[in-house]
């Protein structure tokens, strides 16, 4: 009771202050506001029914979305994993928007990268089907990130993969070092394709 002999309700969620005049405004605010964790030990409460959802999704892992497709069973935490899954695996090549048009592929995809990727790699033939090419041994690459994964493990030149960066290092130690201080040029090693010699 108040000072006045009216009766208190009190909401009981831990940590919250907020006391009414009735027993049916605390049950509306309980309903409205808190949205308790219900897995045991937690003991987090979210203001809000999406919030509490993203929580079980990310922090206890909780799976609320299953494809429905018959001998299926795949399961996502997020409705975006879902609908990417659905798109891939069970929706027909025919039906997605982005399709090869080599003769007798008809591979579906759904972005243009992906078909661009697919095109480069499946059906490209030529000097430009892998235009990078790693300057040790001539090798080609869809993309530099791979080429420089190559430099590094076939000929033990560890080349930063950072965008507008050519630094390359003797050992992947030497790299993440490099990385870790903001990417100096301590401990660099000429690129390859650079030296030149003196007369």
């Amino acid at each position: 009771m108040d000072d006045m002999g009216e009766m208190e309700f009190p909401c009981t969620m831990p940590g919250c202050v907020t006391v009414f005049g009735s027993e049916e405004e605390l049950e509306e605010h309980v309903a409205e506001d808190h949205h308790p964790c219900p897995v045991e030990g937690c003991g987090r409460d979210f203001s809000a029914a999406n919030l509490l959802g993203n929580h079980l999704e990310r922090v206890h892992l909780v799976v609320q979305h299953q494809c429905q497709v018959p001998d299926c069973g795949q399961s996502y935490s997020t409705s975006q994993g879902l609908s990417n899954h659905v798109t891939k695996v069970h929706v027909s090549d025919s039906s997605k928007p982005h399709r090869c048009q080599v003769t007798g592929c008809g591979k579906g995809y759904t972005s243009s990268g992906s078909l661009n990727y697919h095109m480069r790699s499946q059906h490209w033939s030529g000097k430009d089907s892998k235009p990078f090419k790693c300057p040790h041994c001539g090798e080609g690459f869809l993309s530099a990130r791979p080429m420089k994964h190559h430099q590094g493990t076939a000929h033990s030149v560890w080349a930063c993969t950072s965008r507008n960066c050519a630094f390359e290092f003797q050992t992947i130690e030497e790299l993440m070092t490099h990385r870790a201080v903001g990417f100096s040029i301590e401990l660099r090693v000429p690129r390859a394709d650079s030296i030149v010699e003196n007369p």
